[in-house]
């Protein structure tokens, strides 16, 4: 017998969707690319793009068990 959640998924299912999620928004928001991205092309501070960072990455985490929003 497996669990659920109350959407009646499978909960392991679910947590592994949620952590590939996270996975990916971590993956976004660290790679090199974005770091040169926000620092070199866009010009911010060190300073002012660490505390972007955090505040981004704490919404989109904490966002990440949500479903995707369909596109309109």
């Amino acid at each position: 017998m497996s669990a659920t959640t109350r959407s009646g998924r499978n909960s392991s299912a679910a947590a592994s969707a949620s952590a590939g999620r996270a996975g990916d928004i971590l993956w976004l928001h660290l790679c090199n690319a974005a770091y040169f991205i926000r620092t070199d092309d866009l010009g911010w501070p060190l300073d002012e793009s660490e505390t972007w960072l955090v505040e981004a990455l704490s919404t989109a985490l904490l966002a990440a068990g949500d479903p995707p929003r369909q596109a309109p």
